[in-house]
């Protein structure tokens, strides 16, 4: 092209064609390539047509003219406005005069949106006239830019008539209707660009129907929730991603807010027959921050009433379901880094399935944007990975009243082991506070808040030492309280029980209540060492992964932050993380003290479970309980178990069984005088074993397992392999590579004898006494 010609090609089709989609047979990347060549050379210059009808003579506008009004002429489009106008024809206002672009004219003018006050034209100009004004002040963000992706992909084909002289095509108003729905990411990004995002829950028509809406809003997220079906329109996080809400999909089948076939906005009911997702919902707001949270309840046609809480800091939503009577299914659909999805499709996004359906949800690793339900029992996974565009539906169920927590925001699984121990129930309480076995435990239960709330009778359902011997006591109720007094036994170990009314349960989220029982009576040998701290133990630490014996004590010292790199643990990882490991033994056992970087989570779901495979010479079992994709090779005699994720497991006090476990090399649990304790304080962990239960050995093998404890007796799986820490004198992650841990401290037992002080008090004594020998 010289430089005294100018030329302009225009290619003018429909874009679906140009694509080669929506069954054109075109091939889409002859488009692509004729994009990529244009945007490759800068002597071509690509313009919008509105630009080039205004180019004044100096811009190269001779074709057109200076100045004016440079719209086609009559007969353009003859097709579909034959020769009397360019866009249709008609008298649109009234005038008596044909209009040149009726058919826009009429759906500017005419068009009505259903549920809307306003006409289609109205809408998309205020629309255009906000995203004007967050321009205007400077914000510019990713909840902008989807904001105007929103109205151009719905004002699409404005004019289309189902032929000359016809109607406006349904299929039209569909997808236009929604172009109103840039309003809510329009809004989301006035929240996103204040530094200050306050706790606030209020009323606004957020989309300019003929409904109000609530917003609900802090610090990490951002929600509206609809009147239709009580559901979660938009939810986005505090980088300014979408967790859901996918308004710039194909809308097919519906002009209102409803789901379609490419919609499913979160917290949808339904149930067996029927569905509660298009029909009003009574919405109120209970509270709305003031005074540090936002209730939001909505009662729903059926009956049942779900409240929706939120407070400072929480990147998620507190869902309550009440009055449940019947299966409720509730499907949400999630659309994590919308924007990315725009571009990549599924490519990024990653199906989240922790702690056996616990938590599930898609994972965008492109925008670190997780979009999730965490479910507590009696809330249960029903079914999921439904696909449709720019969103992915899970769906759960609940058959009882019950909690649970739909997350958006980064990728943090170390609260989920929070958000799991706090279901729905009630609150308990018991006398006195520290029972020894023997004692009459009386327990008391308030039925306010949870699943049993206004019952007029209940039962202790309980049992002992792992449920042995179930019983059921009627409880007696006085002042708001439900109590009964339980006289246990001198051997029992535990209390284990739930309530009911005979139909519905308080379980505390299936993990079950339980009250550990102190023994009645400890070998002073054992209360002496197993403080919940390590003041009688030694301070020495050798290299980081090695161990050795140093004053009449074996001690490892584990690498700091060595744990295994899936991360994908309920706590943060500091819970699981061995720091030291010292082994002593005295005249009738051995002794361990286990301390961990940090040990906040005792009692919670995924709570730590230790495990100490001991081998005493033959090492007869090579098998790894609760994780079949290992296997120890040094085998192993004896397993000992302390699992601190159990409901109750109490802090800084001596156990015995169900506390803590021992186990032959057949997987049957030994009966025996062992004890354990455990420190939130000192992130310590200390086991008394008879050495005559171990067969009296001289020297023995071990090693320190630290699993996902859930809660139940079992381990999690964080993402295979279930062993989280180790003792290994390589890393962690290389010690389970290859599927076999390999790894066994030996300790001669005859090297680490327990004196009843601590080395240096042991020191001294000897050099006293020595002193005193010399003398006479």
């Amino acid at each position: 092209m010289s430089p005294d010609q100018e030329q302009i090609d225009v290619y003018a089709d429909d874009l679906e064609k140009a694509a080669g989609v929506a069954g054109w047979p075109t091939n889409p990347q002859d488009y692509f390539y004729a994009v990529r060549y244009v945007a490759a050379h800068p002597w071509i210059r690509a313009v919008k047509l509105d630009d080039v009808l205004s180019w004044s003579s100096g811009e190269g506008g001779r074709f057109w003219g200076d100045g004016g009004d440079y719209w086609p002429v009559a007969g353009t489009y003859r097709e579909i406005g034959g020769t009397n106008g360019y866009g249709g024809t008609g008298d649109v206002n009234g005038d008596g005069t044909p209009d040149r672009n009726a058919w826009y004219k009429d759906w500017a003018i005419n068009y009505y949106p259903y549920n809307c006050p306003k006409s289609a034209g109205t809408l998309w100009w205020e629309v255009y006239q906000e995203l004007e004004n967050l321009k205007n002040v400077g914000v510019d963000n990713n909840l902008v830019d989807l904001a105007w992706t929103t109205l151009m992909t719905n004002l699409y084909e404005t004019g289309w008539h189902d032929g000359l002289g016809g109607s406006l095509s349904g299929w039209e108003k569909e997808i236009s209707s929604h172009l109103r729905h840039a309003l809510p990411y329009a809004y989301g990004a006035w929240w996103l660009s204040n530094t200050n995002k306050p706790l606030l829950a209020y009323w606004k028509n957020v989309d300019e129907d003929n409904d109000n809406e609530i917003v609900v809003q802090n610090d990490r997220v951002y929600a509206v929730l609809d009147p239709i079906g009580g559901r979660v329109g938009w939810l986005f996080d505090s980088n300014g991603h979408v967790v859901i809400g996918n308004s710039m999909a194909l809308w097919s089948g519906t002009e209102g807010d409803y789901n379609d076939g490419n919609h499913i906005w979160g917290l949808s009911d339904a149930y067996d027959g029927g569905t509660y997702e298009h029909s009003y919902y009574q919405l109120e707001i209970l509270e709305d921050g003031t005074n540090g949270r936002i209730l939001v309840r909505t009662k729903s046609p059926g009956g049942f009433v779900k409240y929706i809480e939120l407070r400072k800091g929480w990147s998620y939503l507190r869902v309550t379901y009440r009055n449940v009577s019947r299966r409720i299914y509730v499907k949400t659909g999630f659309s994590p880094g919308l924007s990315d999805l725009l571009r990549n499709g599924k490519k990024n996004i990653e199906r989240v399935w922790l702690y056996d359906g616990k938590v599930a949800g898609y994972y965008n690793r492109e925008t670190d944007t997780l979009g999730a339900y965490v479910l507590q029992g009696p809330v249960s996974f029903n079914r999921g990975e439904e696909w449709r565009t720019l969103t992915v539906a899970d769906e759960m169920k609940l058959e009882s009243d019950g909690t649970f927590y739909l997350y958006a925001g980064l990728w943090n699984a170390s609260v989920f082991g929070e958000l799991l121990s706090e279901p729905l129930r009630g609150s308990v309480s018991f006398s006195p506070e520290r029972p020894l076995a023997g004692d009459t435990v009386t327990i008391y239960y308030n039925a306010s808040g949870g699943p049993l709330e206004g019952a007029t009778s209940l039962t202790l359902h309980w049992g002992h030492d792992g449920w042995k011997d179930v019983t059921d006591t009627p409880m007696q109720y006085s002042n708001g309280v439900w109590k009964v007094a339980i006289e246990t036994q001198g051997s029992w170990g535990s209390l284990d029980f739930v309530f009911t009314n005979g139909s519905v349960w308080d379980n505390d989220g299936w993990r079950d209540y339980h009250i550990y029982l102190s023994p009645p009576s400890v070998p002073a040998s054992v209360s002496d060492l197993l403080t919940g701290d390590e003041c009688s133990w030694g301070s020495y630490l050798p290299a980081p992964n090695s161990g050795e014996v140093k004053d009449g004590e074996y001690v490892w010292h584990d690498a700091n932050g060595d744990v295994h790199s899936t991360k994908n643990y309920p706590h943060p990882e500091d819970n699981y993380d061995i720091e030291s490991v010292r082994v002593r033994t005295g005249g009738d056992y051995v002794y361990f003290s286990i301390r961990l970087s940090d040990l906040a989570s005792i009692g919670e779901f995924g709570a730590p479970l230790i495990a100490i495979p001991i081998s005493v010479g033959t090492g007869t079992n090579h098998t790894i309980p609760y994780d079949g994709s290992l296997s120890y090779s040094p085998g192993w005699d004896y397993w000992v178990v302390v699992d601190l994720s159990k409901a109750g497991f109490p802090d800084t006090e001596i156990l015995g069984s169900p506390a803590v476990e021992v186990y032959d090399s057949s997987f049957s649990k030994l009966a025996g005088d062992y004890y354990a304790i455990a420190s939130k304080t000192n992130s310590v962990i200390q086991v008394a074993i008879p050495r005559e239960l171990l067969g009296n050995p001289s020297s023995l093998g071990f090693n320190v397992l630290v699993f996902l404890g859930d809660s139940r007796g079992g381990a999690l799986d964080p993402g295979s392999p279930k062993v989280v820490d180790l003792m290994s004198p390589s890393s962690t992650d290389g010690e389970l590579s290859d599927g076999s841990i390999d790894y066994a401290a030996d300790v001669d037992l005859t090297a680490v004898p327990f004196f009843g002080y601590s080395p240096l008090i042991v020191g001294a004594l000897l050099v006293v006494l020595a002193f005193a020998f010399k003398r006479h």
